[in-house]
């Protein structure tokens, strides 16, 4: 039955159906199981025989493409049944049974992704794009219907994807293009690349959309220039072990002044044999031009237990050398007795103890620390 429409959604109360009554969605469920069946017996086919009687290259690659029309028809299918997930909306009810609410396609559960992230074996980041992504291509509604609002004007790209013309990242690439375009604008720019969805990489296809965009709504390209401006920045993260990774984005011209100057200085330093690749030059000059204009005052804190630093200091109070492993394992593991002292003598003691430690950590491979600075001759 169909409620009321209800802030501008429509509401359907779902209903349950009887065990012989096989919903959709199950009957879909056990095609695919045939069809994943079917292609498990194809693989062993392809698999077996001897490889210069498997086929031609010409062979090869139309099954190729076959199987890739078959992925994208297969993700079309997939990004229908996620619209169609996200839309339901399960409630607790008073005696502790769930009830399920089935809304208009476009409205997106607020669990909707993380039921998406363990179908699919990935992390609720990605799960979230991949669903706005699959309501947007799917949930294309009518957008004179003020109470469905999910038009986005990108339905041909879900029909290319069902026909096996359009894989989902080209298809991605058009919509992310197009996410801040009104549904009208989006339909006619979609529209105009109907005949190069199936031909064109997605790097041509995301400059035929923007050629696109001038011409149909010039306004639209302005402001996502102005958005990008504000944007731009500099972020920060650790990588490989031992390697930071950046990635800036900065003004078009303020990018051309910056890469002129690094480029100018990596390709002297290639040439004088500082470095043996260009790109590898490139990020000296640029620390070599941060330098430059900065100073940087490293500050080098050496920790050490303090266990250590009373086991050396106990060393030195018995007049014995510190700053050997004997001073930082005693024979027996049991701790050396320290003698009271004076609060200031154990201070200076401590302080002399800490560096002799130090150096005795040196010797096992760790980082020395900086050189005190000597005092005045006695």
């Amino acid at each position: 039955m169909v409620d009321e429409p209800i802030a501008g959604v429509v509401v359907i109360q779902a209903v349950a159906p009887s065990p012989d009554d096989p919903t959709p969605a199950s009957v879909a469920a056990a095609e695919v199981h045939a069809v994943q069946r079917a292609l498990g017996a194809l693989v062993r086919r392809v698999s077996t025989g001897q490889p210069a009687r498997a086929g031609s290259r010409g062979e090869w690659a139309g099954l190729v493409e076959e199987c890739q029309s078959l992925v994208n028809t297969a993700t079309a299918v997939q990004d229908v049944a996620i619209t169609r997930l996200a839309a339901i909306e399960e409630e607790w009810l008073e005696d502790g049974t769930t009830s399920e609410t089935h809304r208009a396609p476009g409205h997106v559960a607020l669990d909707a992704p993380d039921v998406v992230a363990g179908a699919l074996g990935v992390s609720h980041v990605h799960a979230q794009r991949r669903v706005s992504l699959a309501v947007r291509l799917v949930a294309d509604g009518d957008r004179h219907d003020r109470a469905l609002d999910a038009a986005s004007g990108l339905s041909a790209l879900h029909e290319a994807m069902a026909a096996g013309r359009l894989d989902a990242y080209r298809a991605g690439v058009v919509a992310e293009e197009l996410a801040e375009a009104p549904p009208e604008v989006a339909e006619a720019v979609v529209g105009t690349l109907r005949a190069y969805l199936g031909v064109d990489t997605a790097v041509q296809l995301r400059r035929r959309c923007r050629r696109a965009i001038v011409r149909i709504s010039p306004d639209l390209l302005r402001q996502r220039a102005r958005r990008a401006r504000e944007e731009c920045g500099l972020r920060r993260w650790a990588e490989e072990p031992g390697v930071d990774r950046w990635e800036g984005t900065f003004p078009s011209e303020d990018a051309a002044e910056g890469w002129a100057a690094v480029d100018a200085l990596a390709q002297r330093y290639v040439a004088e044999g500082r470095c043996s690749r260009v790109e590898a030059a490139r990020s000296v000059a640029l620390m070599d031009l941060i330098r430059a204009q900065t100073t940087v005052d490293v500050q080098l804190v050496v920790t050490v237990p303090a266990t250590e630093v009373e086991q050396a200091g106990h060393g030195h109070r018995q007049g014995r050398p510190a700053g050997t492993l004997d001073d930082l394992a005693p024979p027996g593991g049991t701790e050396p007795s320290v003698d009271p002292v004076s609060s200031a003598e154990d201070a200076r003691l401590s302080a002399r103890a800490a560096r002799d430690v130090c150096v005795a950590a040196d010797e096992r491979g760790r980082l020395r620390p900086p050189p005190t600075t000597p005092g005045p001759p006695s």
